[in-house]
């Protein structure tokens, strides 16, 4: 709900020692108090307009030529308030305000976008290490038709969805995709236009106020808005869509939001000791995220797949997939969220001697209506046939094309998509009613949902002395599970229908491992009412929220030669509680296997057919049109058991899943301050401090379906014998060393737990087994993936691989997921500690100033939103292998603001008085160093954000991923700065080469830190705001403001941190995309009053 200038009377903001009363929020406490009317009428009336034509260009769009976007916003409104009725009534006076705001933002922005070029577009690619081989020729451009065992070459479809509807690129650029492993600038290419994003937006706001005599004051306020905005969440670039056009880019989503709001209050002297304050509240919150899906595109002549082509996959995301319009499910995915929220609080203030005691209550009803088409984990419910992923060519082999493509995940995923070889399959069917019946196509998932929640609180101020003040109170807090109207909530349960508990079940996985046997039971998803012991909540109430506070004020008399009673002690303690929002509460227990069922099949054969076990390769892989139209995808059953065992009885394979732990919490917050104010003047004053937080049961996501890399056999470790061959192939000492290793150059003595565990199946002969792996394994040592290279030789003893029983659930001909189960978790944990100096200056010669430095330090397991899917923890058996730097830990911050008032001719008489009195100056200026810069490993998704995902087999860098970060054999001390290199190209290194040289990947067996959210730090930054404002009196109650405020007003080109990628060795640290607004002015004009 916005909270427009003109209609809020004052705010207050609490970062630190917050009294008992707010004790359900771990961030900020945030006060607002909407305008009033008073005895006489004020108002105002006021438009700001910027228009971009007066903006500087971006730093991006200077390089490639690219004019300015045209677009203007404009902002308006008018704001009045005074005495609704003249005389006095039912004891008193009523008074009303009212404020109506809107804008009209015609908005565009520069768009960036991957395509093929014209060599891609004919069946060519070109890499240098391509040189001399078959079909190619000394530059390395490959003729991939000479190549392809099947004589085929570029795929039908794939050639006319690029040459049709994909406009050219700009030869040799990646822009802002540069190092991210899907753009090279020779194959692949970056597109750039304008492209328009409109947004409409309406705002009202009343207030009415009534006294009922001199001890009841009523009041009511009513707000509604209603906006309308296209995004880039989607976009068409080629026409393929009706209505648009080749070249010029076409929103095709649009995020409307529809929100009203009614408080209405009474304030109450019960003596003139004793107050009560009583509020009711009632919230709408509608809103909607839409988009045109992702149907199959168009084609002339060829039969219409089944399903939409997205060239490099889902991990490519909305910008680099190489398909006219995106088709990924994090995008493309449509929802509403309906919310019906009624809130009561009642507060009692009485003021007793030296005590100022305060006690109340809170009470909150939250119901939710929510609609979804996808599962949370990036399947939607079209049909999509991903062509290429992120680990390169998916499942399917290419070394019958090139053992070098092969190798190579960018030149893998390029051959797929140009081959049309389908790597991964997907969609989401969705169901409904007790046997879950299977809804007609295009069906979406909604479940209805009521929240109470609980807020009971005491709060003591204690003037004990004229110099010592003591707060103190405790709050008790409540959030109850949600209740779901007819029990569509889905939990993660054992063969007996027990909901399962993650930290147990992890432990029995270990304790089994190290002892050399499987853990590796039988799971299934139940509706709650399904659920064994029938269990009301889809996890435990959490009934210990208790939030003690305690705080002191000491003001003593320092003498004369310190300030006397200048100074003032504060310190602290108090602990918060977090809330768990509407996507744990509601979205979350929707999204496992059941209501909707995500299915996919990532071992697709050319028969056709779907088979978990099979090794697709260039020959055998299907291709979309020459293999048939539709890929099969395990088939939909009518109704599914429940519980729902998937992978047993006939029943499909699930996609992957996302529960809750069933002792899932809300985290809590344990803040210590201790500052010292001192009043330097009257009208200046200084204060230093420290702050300490520490966080508990943070969110954090963990796959189950982990590798058990603690397998112990032959009296060694999995993660033992995995590390002996890293080393030996040099990964150990550097990224060069590990790539330049061939399996031929790889001498690692025989490893007690392959020599064990290969024993007896074929897979190798006695004494020979280590040197067997990882010549069949070698591409997965090379890049780390060590789930892929487990799930390989996870055959359950019935096919040469390891001799053990199925260990994985994605494994065996009866695989139960193919991907992983992630329950949402309290396991994580952090820190932060800082220290902090602070100038004020007020009203001294017109200057008012304000200057905040910071020094600190946040640590922890990463800090992630309730909304985060698709992550899961670095290694779900060892938690604090992740911990380190927090996303948002900057050493330094340093924030100020000046409002500087000409002291001169503040009364504006005379022509002089009218030209230079009522000018105002208001500089912002911010500046911190670098925040931690990740380093996306061998198995990481770098545009995704993702630095890792299978170094300790907890991810299969397709659907899920994690944090992990590339490591420093040699710290780096060189600092962050931009370096104009000689080939003409930014960095952030002055030698990237000699960097990259220092890196490694992270290793399992070796490594037990994997550098928090990065290692390196990126750009220092600082920006300057500026506002000018003249006022015009015209009369005593009659004004006018005219203003120029500047965003960046000096234009400073500040750089956005580079993509550091083992990857991507050749643009390493390279900067290429402006990080902030380039300048803007906008000119506003206010008549007040």
């Amino acid at each position: 709900m916005p909270t427009p200038v003109d209609s809020v009377e004052e705010f207050k903001v609490a970062t630190a020692n917050q009294t008992a009363d707010f004790n359900n929020s771990s961030g900020m406490e945030v006060s607002l108090v909407t305008k009033r009317g008073a005895n006489s009428w004020h108002g105002s009336v006021y438009e700001y307009y910027l228009d971009n034509n007066f903006s500087g260009n971006t730093w991006e769009n200077n390089q490639t030529g690219t004019p300015v976007p045209d677009w203007h916003r404009s902002w308006f409104g008018a704001a009045a308030g005074g005495p609704l009725i003249p005389k006095d009534i039912l004891g008193g006076k009523t008074y009303i305000f009212a404020n109506y705001q809107g804008a009209r933002y015609p908005n565009s922005e520069t768009f960036n976008r991957l395509v093929p070029s014209a060599d891609m577009r004919n069946g060519f690619l070109t890499d240098p290490s391509l040189a001399g081989q078959p079909g190619c020729d000394a530059n390395g451009r490959c003729d991939l038709k000479a190549m392809d065992p099947r004589h085929i070459g570029i795929n039908p479809y794939v050639q006319q969805m690029w040459n049709t509807y994909m406009p050219a690129g700009i030869p040799g650029q990646c822009g802002p995709f540069s190092g991210d492993g899907y753009c090279d600038g020779v194959n692949t290419l970056l597109y750039r236009a304008n492209l328009s994003i409109p947004r409409n937006d309406n705002f009202g706001v009343a207030r009415i106020d009534h006294d009922f005599g001199p001890k009841w004051h009523f009041m009511s306020s009513y707000r509604y808005y209603h906006s309308e905005y296209a995004t880039d969440s989607q976009v068409d670039i080629g026409g393929a869509l009706s209505g648009d056009t080749l070249g010029t880019p076409k929103s095709t989503s649009n995020r409307p939001q529809v929100p009203w709001y009614l408080v209405v209050g009474m304030t109450t002297s019960i003596s003139a000791h004793v107050t009560n304050d009583f509020r009711y509240s009632f919230l709408r919150n509608w809103w909607q995220w839409a988009s045109s899906g992702d149907p199959a595109q168009p084609f002339s002549g060829l039969p219409a797949p089944a399903g939409a082509l997205e060239p490099f996959g889902e991990s490519a995301g909305h910008l680099e997939a190489l398909t006219p319009y995106n088709v990924n499910t994090q995008q493309t995915r449509t929802r509403f969220w309906d919310g019906k929220d009624h809130f009561f609080r009642d507060d009692v203030s009485m003021l007793k001697g030296s005590h100022l005691v305060q006690f109340g209550g809170q009470y909150q009803h939250n119901w939710n209506y929510h609609q979804r088409t996808d599962n949370g984990v990036g399947i939607n419910y079209y049909p999509v046939y991903q062509l290429g992923d992120s680990s390169g060519s998916g499942n399917v082999n290419l070394s019958l094309i090139s053992p070098t493509i092969q190798a190579n995940p960018t030149l893998a995923r390029e051959a797929a998509a140009l081959l049309g070889i389908v790597t991964d399959a997907q969609q989401a069917y969705i169901r409904s009613g007790n046997n879950l019946t299977l809804n007609p196509p295009l069906t979406a998932a909604f479940d209805k949902t009521t929240i109470p929640y609980y807020n009971l609180y005491f709060n003591d101020t204690w003037h004990m002395k004229p110099s010592l003040t003591v707060t103190y109170g405790l709050g008790w807090t409540l959030e109850m599970p949600p209740v779901e109207a007819t029990g569509k909530q889905v939990v993660l349960v054992d063969a007996k229908g027990q909901p399962i508990d993650t930290a147990s079940y992890l432990a029995q996985r270990q304790g089994a491992a190290l002892k050399g046997q499987v853990f590796n039971p039988q799971i299934g998803f139940a509706l709650l009412p399904n659920v064994a012991g029938h269990p009301k909540y889809p996890f435990d109430p959490f009934y210990h929220g208790f939030s003690p506070r305690i705080a002191v004020a000491w003001n003593p008399d320092l003498g004369p030669a310190l300030g006397g009673k200048r100074t003032v002690f504060r310190g602290g303690y108090g602990r918060i509680y977090g809330r768990v929002n509407g996507v744990n509460l509601v979205l979350t227990p929707l999204l496992s296997p059941g209501i909707i069922q995500a299915v996919s099949c990532s071992n697709i054969l050319n028969t056709p057919s779907c088979d978990p076990t099979a090794k697709p390769n260039a020959n055998t892989a299907f291709r979309i049109g020459t293999d048939g139209t539709t890929v099969p995808l395990p088939a939909a059953q009518p109704t599914l058991p429940q519980p729902f065992f998937p992978g047993i009885g006939g029943n499909a394979e699930a996609n992957g899943a996302s529960p809750l732990d069933p002792h899932f919490r809300p985290s809590s917050v344990d803040s210590f301050d201790l500052t010292i104010q001192h009043q330097i003047s009257g009208k200046m004053s200084a204060e230093v401090g420290v702050i300490s937080r520490w966080v508990h049961n943070e969110l954090l996501n963990i796959n189950i379906n982990t590798v058990p890399y603690m397998m112990t056999l032959g009296g060694q470790t999995f993660a033992s014998a995995y590390a002996a061959v890293e080393r030996a192939m040099g990964c150990a000492t550097s990224q060069a060393m590990c790539q330049a290793a061939t399996a031929a150059t790889t001498m690692v003595a025989p490893q007690p737990f392959f020599e064990t565990a290969l024993a007896g199946t074929g897979y190798c002969t006695p004494g020979n087994c280590t040197a067997t792996v990882v010549s069949k394994e070698f591409v997965n040592f090379q890049s780390q993936n060590v789930w892929t290279l487990w799930s390989d030789l996870d055959n359950g003893s019935t096919a040469p691989g390891f001799n053990f029983p199925f260990s994985m659930m994605n494994t065996g001909p009866n695989a139960q997921i193919s991907s992983n189960v992630t329950p949402s978790t309290s396991f994580g944990h952090g820190n932060y500690n800082g220290a902090f100096v602070t100038f004020r200056m007020n009203d001294w010669h017109g200057v008012t100033l304000q200057n905040n430095f910071t020094w600190s330090k946040a640590l922890g397991t990463g800090s992630y939103v309730q909304a985060t899917s698709g992550l899961t923890a670095v290694d779900p058996f060892d938690i604090d292998r992740q911990y380190g730097p927090q996303v948002f830990d900057r050493k330094f911050v340093d924030t100020m603001f000046l409002v500087y008032q000409l002291p001169f001719y503040q009364s504006q008489r005379g022509l002089l008085g009218h030209v230079l009195g009522g000018w105002t100056f208001s500089p912002v200026f911010t500046a911190g160093s670098g925040a931690p810069l990740f380093c996306v490993d061998n198995s990481g998704v770098p545009f995704e954000g993702y630095s890792g995902a299978q170094e300790f087999g907890a991810a299969d860098n397709i659907f899920i991923n994690t944090d992990a970060n590339c490591l420093q054999t040699t710290k780096y001390t060189g600092g962050a700065s931009v370096h104009y290199l000689a080939d003409g190209t930014a960095n952030i290194f002055a030698n990237p080469s000699a960097v990259f040289n220092t890196l490694r990947p992270p290793i399992l067996g070796i490594d037990n830190r994997t550098g928090g959210l990065g290692q390196f730090r990126g750009l220092p930054y600082w920006n300057m705001n500026l506002g000018i404002k003249k006022n015009f009196r015209v009369r005593e109650r009659f004004s006018a403001d005219a203003s120029a405020n500047f965003v960046n007003v000096l234009n400073h080109n500040q750089l956005l941190d580079p993509i550091l990628s083992l990857q991507s060795p050749a643009s390493f640290g390279q900067l290429s995309t402006e990080g902030t607004l380039p300048r803007t002015l906008e000119f506003g004009i206010r008549v007040s009053f």
